[in-house]
């Protein structure tokens, strides 16, 4: 069902709303909310520094990042499409900009969504850079992903990947592949300097539950993970450990 501003697609047991200026805004099981409003899947390229990018005597790349405004990005819709391209599969199409207020670096960003009769949802998401944030990165960007906030009920995370501990592209083959699971809370790591923390790489699967409900995530073929009770813009700022504020804005 689609109105003016909104997409509604529902089937047995799953309602989930999509609003054509912002993209998936609601995903609700049996009636409950799993997303915080306004919270659904986002394109994201930026992580908080680690100490190593922040320093002078090295390349200090969070320089670049601030200045192309990779920690500000805006979104916005530029088209929506829906299609049902099967029996039970409907297809819809945001294709939007996202950039920093004010700057000439940008992303032409496509989101495609498959919502299957099940309640499944496969998303692929497309960012193709333009030539003034091509010019503005000389190294690499820190994160290229999608970022969503879920109800705070859902404290339970579990994954299938490298474990028990964080991981990183470039530190985890001391780590063993399995199935692992904590707390979210569990997942900070308290470095003396606030910075990013709790990543899983080579995650074939990851939930996060309250035990009976909540979100499940598939790699194709897998994933980098992290799950946070600290916003991102806190994490960012904070200098010292108190300075944080373990709950989601």
């Amino acid at each position: 069902m689609s109105t003016t501003d909104t997409i509604t697609v529902s089937g047995s047991g799953f309602e989930y709303t999509f609003d054509k200026t912002s993209g998936l805004t609601s995903m609700k099981h049996d009636g409950r909310e799993l997303l915080v409003s306004g919270r659904g899947p986002r394109f994201n390229v930026w992580r908080t520094p680690i100490s190593n990018e922040n320093v002078s005597w090295g390349s200090a790349e969070v320089e670049e990042w601030r200045a192309a405004g990779l920690d500000r990005l805006d979104h916005t819709v530029k088209s929506v499409s829906v299609e049902s391209i099967a029996d039970q599969v409907l297809r819809i199409h945001f294709e939007t900009m996202v950039s920093a207020p004010g700057e000439d670096a940008a992303f032409a960003t496509n989101y495609l969504y498959h919502v299957l009769g099940t309640g499944d949802i496969l998303l692929g998401v497309r960012a193709t850079p333009n030539d003034a944030l091509k010019e503005a990165i000389s190294s690499w960007i820190g994160r290229v992903g999608v970022q969503l906030g879920l109800q705070d009920s859902l404290q339970q995370f579990d994954w299938y990947g490298r474990g028990p501990h964080e991981t990183y592209p470039d530190r985890k083959t001391g780590m063993k592949t399995g199935v692992y699971g904590g707390t979210v809370e569990e997942q900070y790591v308290p470095y003396v300097r606030p910075q990013d923390y709790g990543n899983k790489s080579d995650v074939r699967w990851a939930t996060l539950t309250d035990g009976s409900d909540g979100v499940a995530v598939f790699g194709h073929p897998s994933l980098n993970v992290s799950a946070h009770h600290v916003a991102p813009e806190n994490l960012d700022r904070a200098l010292f450990t108190y300075q944080l504020r373990m709950v989601m804005p």
